[in-house]
C-alpha cells in the first residue's frame, strides 16, 4: 500500500468489503428510518442485481409475430421472420456521500492519550464510517421511495441536478396505465375512455415513457399506442371501457368498505394477485417467465393496516383466542403478509382537486386527503424478483482516493459513489389497489 494513511485505510477498508467490526465508542443510532426496503431487496436478487456497460438493457418481446398457420398438402408456404424484440434501455444514476477527517481533531484525540495511531484511527473512524452509512441507507430509501419525475428519473439528457434513479411510484402506480401524470376520464368526468394529462403535473414530468419505450405517443396524447396490444380489461366501473396494456402494472379499484362486498379491499387484492401471475405451459416453461412469489412484497399504510384490521374484527366479530384476546397477527393475502410501509403514510402522489372535460386533477395529494378522486388506502403488490435495483459491477459502495487539498491541507474528505438505478423487467406482475370514491369508512357492519 502507498500514498497517505488515509489512502492505506481506504485500501484496507477495499479489500475487506462493506462490513466493518464495530465496538465501543459506537454511537447509539437513533437517526435511522423504522423500516428499509432497498438492501433487503437489493440482496434479495443476488448476481441479478449486478451489471456493467455504459448502460442498463435487457430485451422485451410483446408479440410473437403470429406464424402459426395450418397449411393444406403439398400447398406453397410463405416463410417470414419476425424479430419481435424490444431493447428497454436506462441510464445508470449516480450519487455520492462522504466523511471528513479533520487533523485537528486527530491530534487532540492522540495527544497525552497514550494509544497508538491505529487506535485513534479506528475510533474516530467507527463514528465517522457509521453515520455515512446511516446517511446513505437513508438516500437509498428515499431515491426508492421519490415522487416520480420523468424530467430527472426518465430523461436522456444530463441536467444540472443529474439523473435521479426511477422509484417505486414510477413504475408502479394508479394512474393511467401506470402513466405517473395521467388521469382516466372516468376520475374528471371527462369524454369516455380518453387519457388525460394530469395538471397537477408539469408535462416534462409525466410519466409517458417507461424506459424508453413510449406508451403514449406525447405528453398530450390522449389514446395509447397500438404497438402495444390491449392485454385485458381492468373492470369495475371506475375504469369501464379502458383496457391494460402489457406494459403497464395491474390496477384494481374498490368500491366498497362492507365486509361482505364482493369489491372490497379484500377481494380486490385478491383479484389484482391473480391478474399478476403468469404461467406457462408445462413442457416449454423455458420460454416463458414463469411469476413466483418469494419475492413479492405486499405494502400498505398505517392507516391501510387499521383499516384491513377493522374488517378482519368486523368480519369475525369475536377475538381469536377469546374475548379478552388481540389475536389479530399481520392481514396476509394467499400466505402474503400485507405490511406497512411508512413512507405511504404521507405520499402526496394522488389525483385531488378539480377536473372537468379534458383537464386532470388541479392537485396531488395524499390518500385520506379528504379532496382525493379516490379517499382511501392504497395497497402496492411489488414482485421485486422483476422490478429491483440494479448496480454497476465496478462503481457500488466505491471509496475515492483522499488526497489533501493544496488549500485545505488539514482536511481529508472520503468519497462513496454509487452507480445503479430501479429497473423494471415486468409491469405484469406489479399491481395496486386504490379506492374508487370516498372509502373513509372502517368497515361498517351493514
Amino acid at each position: 500500500m502507498t500514498g497517505t494513511i488515509f489512502d492505506q485505510l481506504r485500501d484496507f477498508k477495499l479489500s475487506i468489503g462493506d462490513h466493518h467490526i464495530l465496538h465501543d465508542p459506537r454511537v447509539v443510532n437513533l437517526a435511522g428510518y423504522n423500516k428499509y426496503l432497498f438492501h433487503t431487496i437489493f440482496q434479495n436478487n443476488g448476481a441479478k442485481s449486478v451489471q456493467g456497460g455504459a448502460e442498463l438493457d435487457f430485451a422485451v418481446m410483446f408479440d410473437v409475430g403470429d406464424t402459426y398457420t395450418h397449411p393444406l398438402p403439398a400447398a406453397f408456404r410463405q416463410w417470414k421472420r419476425t424479430e419481435q424484440s424490444t431493447l428497454i434501455k436506462q441510464r445508470w444514476a449516480k450519487n455520492v456521500d462522504h466523511k471528513t477527517y479533520v487533523r485537528d481533531e486527530l491530534m487532540r484525540a492522540k495527544s497525552g492519550s497514550g494509544k497508538p495511531w491505529f487506535d485513534v484511527l479506528f475510533d474516530i473512524e467507527t463514528k465517522l464510517e457509521q453515520r455515512l452509512q446511516v446517511s446513505r441507507d437513508r438516500g437509498l430509501e428515499n431515491d426508492m421511495h421519490a415522487v416520480p419525475a420523468a424530467s430527472t428519473m426518465e430523461s436522456r439528457t444530463i441536467g444540472s441536478g443529474g439523473i435521479l434513479p426511477t422509484s417505486l411510484f414510477y413504475h408502479v402506480n394508479e394512474d393511467a396505465f401506470g402513466m405517473y401524470g395521467f388521469c382516466c376520464d372516468d376520475a374528471v368526468g371527462s369524454a369516455a375512455n380518453s387519457i388525460q394529462a394530469n395538471t397537477a403535473v408539469a408535462a416534462a414530468d409525466r410519466g409517458f415513457t417507461k424506459q424508453t419505450y413510449a406508451i403514449a405517443a406525447s405528453a398530450t396524447a390522449t389514446t395509447v399506442q397500438t404497438q402495444i396490444d390491449p392485454l385485458y380489461n381492468i373492470g369495475g366501473a371506475q375504469f369501464s371501457g379502458a383496457t391494460q396494456s402489457k406494459y403497464s402494472p395491474v390496477q384494481r379499484r374498490y368500491t366498497s368498505n362492507k365486509v361482505d362486498h364482493p369489491d372490497n379491499i379484500f377481494s380486490m387484492i385478491r383479484a389484482a394477485f391473480r391478474a399478476s401471475a403468469w404461467e406457462g405451459p408445462a413442457d416449454t416453461k423455458q420460454w416463458y417467465n414463469d411469476t413466483t412469489t418469494n419475492n413479492l412484497r405486499l405494502m400498505t399504510s398505517d392507516v391501510g393496516c387499521r383499516y384491513m384490521e377493522n374488517l378482519v374484527k368486523n368480519g369475525q366479530d369475536r377475538w381469536v383466542l377469546g374475548p379478552q384476546d388481540f389475536g389479530i397477527g399481520e392481514i396476509q393475502c394467499f400466505g402474503i403478509p400485507i405490511r406497512w410501509n411508512p413512507r405511504l403514510d404521507n405520499l402526496a402522489i394522488y389525483d385531488g382537486g378539480t377536473g372537468g372535460t379534458n383537464s386532470g386533477p388541479s392537485t396531488k395529494v395524499t390518500e385520506m386527503d379528504s379532496t382525493a378522486k379516490g379517499i382511501g388506502p392504497r395497497v402496492y403488490g411489488i414482485n421485486f424478483n422483476s422490478l429491483y435495483p440494479v448496480c454497476h459491477e465496478g462503481m457500488w459502495n466505491f471509496r475515492e482516493t483522499m488526497p489533501a487539498h493544496f488549500n485545505v491541507p488539514d482536511v481529508w474528505v472520503e468519497y462513496i459513489e454509487d452507480w445503479w438505478n430501479l429497473v423494471c423487467e415486468n409491469y405484469r406482475e406489479q399491481f395496486v389497489v386504490s379506492p374508487s370514491g370516498d372509502q373513509r369508512g372502517l368497515a361498517p357492519l351493514s
